[in-house]
């Protein structure tokens, strides 16, 4: 009787174990699951953020050359203006605007 008994302990024992060891694995698997998940949306975050980032940095090199080719012609027009300007000028009015008056 007590040898049954001991039969029926260690029984349970192993059979708590195994139940202890699946829960585990499956726990383990779970979080394998879980981290390969975290690690592919922080992937798919970091990649959208790298192309909102280089849109930012191409829709501001698009600005920049805008503002740079819109100053340019604004120079242009200027100096074409002023030039106008001192061919239509009296001499006089031509000279001290040279600086020669």
């Amino acid at each position: 009787e007590v040898q049954a008994q001991l039969e029926r302990v260690r029984s349970a024992d192993k059979a708590r174990r195994e139940e202890i060891r699946s829960a585990s694995a499956s726990a383990a698997s779970e979080m394998q699951s879980l981290r390969e998940e975290v690690q592919t949306q922080f992937d798919k975050a970091r990649s959208g953020d790298k192309l909102r980032r280089e849109e930012l940095r191409s829709a501001f090199d698009e600005t920049r050359q805008e503002l740079l080719a819109g100053v340019a012609r604004d120079m242009q027009r200027l100096r074409e203006e002023v030039q106008a300007q001192l061919e239509t000028a009296g001499p006089t009015e031509r000279q001290r605007r040279e600086g020669g008056g």
